[in-house]
């Protein structure tokens, strides 16, 4: 038994983008042909779990990822905090990168 998540329930975001979720490019030469969308894929998601479940009710809400998915949820934690709370304001969010990056995020976006 897993005493602080036992009752949660969970949604696999499948890692398919190339780009950590963090993709806005159309295929371009930059991009070798290759679109890269990620971001707009995690967007989607969490705004198709806004609509279409009871996400936005929930008390919490935890984004996890690891590795890859990692940085994913260190670039994304933030806009699913806000997308979350346009819909409910007091909901609590919080986000867990398990061997993500080492450095602040900012440093190699910037």
């Amino acid at each position: 038994v897993n005493p602080a998540f036992h009752d949660y329930f969970k949604v696999h975001i499948p890692y398919t983008s190339s780009d950590w979720h963090l993709g806005t490019r159309d295929a371009s030469w930059v991009t070798q042909d290759y679109h890269f969308h990620g971001k707009y894929i995690f967007e989607a998601v969490i705004r198709d779990l806004i609509n279409n479940t009871w996400i936005s009710q929930a008390d919490q809400v935890v984004l996890i990822g690891t590795s890859a998915g990692a940085m994913g949820t260190e670039a994304n934690c933030d806009v699913m905090a806000d997308l979350l709370h346009a819909a409910n304001p007091n909901q609590k969010v919080k986000c867990i990168s398990d061997s993500g990056s080492m450095y602040p995020y900012s440093v190699h976006t910037q």
